[in-house]
């Protein structure tokens, strides 16, 4: 069975802070593939309120829940 995870954001309305939220997901997403329990890490951004992200994971194991956190975390601190 795979363990499927899906985030939704939204970031702030200026172009700066949707701008940062971007290049963060775009660095995670390069990071987090590599994972080898990683199968897949996809990110989209609404092609109408360009504030609104997704983030699709896909893994092997429950167990990776760990990638979850430290994601979330760089995210929190990275885009203030």
């Amino acid at each position: 069975m795979v363990y499927t995870i899906v985030v939704h954001l939204l970031a702030k309305e200026d172009q700066e802070s949707i701008n940062k939220l971007s290049a963060k997901l775009v660095e995670a997403s390069q990071v987090y593939s590599k994972d080898k329990e990683t199968l897949s890490w996809f990110v989209m951004q609404d092609t109408v309120d360009k504030r609104k992200f997704t983030i699709v994971e896909r893994y092997l194991k429950e167990s990776v829940s760990y990638i979850i956190s430290l994601v979330l975390s760089s995210l929190e601190t990275g885009c203030d």
